[in-house]
């Protein structure tokens, strides 16, 4: 009986380490060589990718900190914008050479900023090409910033979320794991406002802005500034 229940045990683990080599072995594409520039036309985004659009780049909104200051953001390069951009990129294909694709690329941008901190905001949704397979996601962007002089954006905090594989979950999920680093809360409390469905980033504090809190219906509804206060959505105007 003992001898049965061995060999079964050594069965059943050989089955699962089977079924977990399946599962990690690298996803098998063809892509035929070609001298050709390959156009794949326009990309366009999905429905749900535009869910993470908030604003319309004209409303100003405010925030207020735990003693009742308040800050107002108000447009940087009004209104929204709504663009289709040539874009080249290229793939390793099937004998080791290099394939060059180009497409349209479409993508909505806004941005704001609030002159009393010092502090503004660029938020992108466009369409993205995967680096190892001629497919795409929707790719969302938020980068909450101090300005600079010279153009570099040193201080920031960021949130990346992908907001649709256009079903290709399987062939892009592992490349944009990383996109991932932010924590959803189907509810959360700031200082004394309730929000439901937030995406949280939260950096060390050695990275100056440390704090950021998104949702789809309001855009952004919290932060903490440069001097590590936080500020809470209040209202748009």
């Amino acid at each position: 009986m003992k001898k049965y229940q061995f060999v079964t045990l050594l069965l059943a683990l050989s089955i699962m380490a089977c079924n977990k080599d399946d599962d990690t072995n690298p996803i098998d594409i063809s892509i035929p060589c070609t001298n050709e520039l390959i156009d794949l036309d326009t990309i366009r985004l999905n429905p749900e990718s535009l869910e993470f659009i908030p604003y319309d780049g004209e409303e100003s909104f405010y925030f207020k900190n735990n003693i009742g200051e308040e800050v107002k953001f108000e447009p940087l390069y009004p209104p929204i914008s709504h663009s289709f951009r040539e874009t080249d990129f290229e793939l390793t294909c099937d004998d080791g050479d290099i394939n060059n694709y180009v497409f349209t690329r479409e993508q909505y941008a806004v941005s704001h900023k609030c002159t009393d901190l010092n502090l503004q905001f660029y938020l992108n949704v466009y369409s993205y090409n995967s680096s190892e397979y001629p497919q795409f996601v929707d790719k969302f962007t938020l980068i909450f910033h101090e300005p600079s002089l010279d153009n570099f954006i040193d201080t920031l905090i960021q949130l990346k979320v992908i907001t649709s594989f256009k079903d290709e979950e399987e062939l892009l999920g592992d490349e944009f794991d990383s996109y991932n680093q932010y924590e959803f809360k189907g509810e959360i409390e700031l200082l004394d406002k309730t929000f439901n469905n937030v995406y949280k980033v939260i950096e060390p504090e050695d990275n100056l802005l440390t704090e950021l809190y998104f949702s789809k219906e309001y855009g952004i509804v919290g932060f903490k500034d440069l001097e590590f206060r936080l500020w809470v959505f209040d209202r748009f105007e």
